[in-house]
């Protein structure tokens, strides 16, 4: 699949997405990608195991210096601007990223134009 956008920017943008889901998952956990093609668009699904998240927590995770657990910092290191950047990545490409939780994991989505 192929699509048409900043090789340099999207590489940023998956590396964010990866760092995160492997930050975030815990030793026995599991890290999982979709890809899709559909409607004239390519969707990529990055998903990773993690404990419950509220609606509230979905909706501001993309927002800078946000994170779910302030303690994390101390562990994980960051300061809550990788998922802020790869939003700003997506919307440079008039597409579409979103977060939801199902079945224990994280399901982040990615949609942007196929070429």
């Amino acid at each position: 699949m192929l699509i048409h956008g900043n090789a340099e920017k999207m590489a940023r943008l998956l590396d964010n997405l990866f760092s995160n889901a492997s930050k975030y998952t815990s030793p026995q956990g599991k890290i999982g990608v979709t890809l899709h093609k559909r409607e004239g668009n390519v969707e990529l699904i990055l998903s990773n195991t993690c404990p419950e998240l509220s609606e509230q927590e979905l909706l501001h995770l993309f927002d800078r210096f946000y994170r779910v657990e302030k303690s994390r910092s101390l562990r994980t290191g960051g300061a809550g601007l990788g998922l802020a950047i790869a939003r700003r990545i997506v919307e440079l490409h008039q597409g579409e990223i979103f977060a939801a939780y199902h079945n224990g994991m994280i399901h982040i989505h990615v949609c942007v134009a196929a070429n």
